[in-house]
């Protein structure tokens, strides 16, 4: 059975990835709380979303830390890098609030790619899709989006396939007036 520490520290991992959760974002616990588990470095304790999380639960924390009249604490230590510290409910609602304005971008790009693509216009090459669809693997961990992207790719493909065939059955003016023995019966032969 592992220690009263160990146990304390599995549960606030549950405790952080199940308050993600709530707030509708994707959040996965490390097994045995090591990264390695899920690819990621062995410090990592949970992803939320594409972020990396190392959960550590204390007694106490330096009173520093626990601006209450603030949202977000900055420190650093002389000559190192600034860190930003804020109240888990403020960070999960602005990560909430960045996942909605990614999926309405995407939601609006996917509108305006549909509708040029009736034009025959389309905004995004097949080739910028596959980039997408390629820096997806390598952050879309559960792979939602990755099929999303995937499928509008295979659809892509087989619209132009489509397009293509299309094109070659169709027949021009001057194929009809040479079918018909030179005769235009539709009246608008120049």
């Amino acid at each position: 059975m592992a220690s009263p520490s160990k146990q304390k520290g599995n549960a606030f991992e549950r405790e952080v990835v199940n308050l993600a959760k709530e707030f509708g974002l994707k959040a996965v616990r490390a097994w045995d709380s090591n990264g390695q588990s899920l690819g990621l470095h062995e410090e990592v304790d949970c992803t939320i979303e594409e972020y990396t999380v190392q959960a550590k639960r204390r007694k106490k924390i330096a009173s520093f830390l626990k601006c209450e009249h603030t949202d977000i604490v900055a420190f650093r230590e002389d000559r190192g890098d600034t860190y930003a510290l804020m109240n888990m409910n403020v960070f999960l609602t602005l990560l909430k609030k960045l996942k909605r304005i990614i999926m309405l971008e995407i939601k609006t790009k996917t509108e305006v790619v549909t509708k040029n693509t009736h034009l025959i216009k389309p905004e995004l090459t097949l080739e910028e899709l596959t980039t997408i669809q390629t820096s997806l693997y390598e952050t879309d961990k559960d792979g939602d989006l990755l099929n999303k992207i995937g499928d509008v790719v295979r659809d892509a493909q087989s619209a132009i396939t489509d397009l293509d065939k299309a094109t070659e059955r169709n027949v021009t003016q001057d194929q009809v007036i040479a079918a018909q023995g030179g005769i235009c019966t539709t009246g608008n032969c120049d």
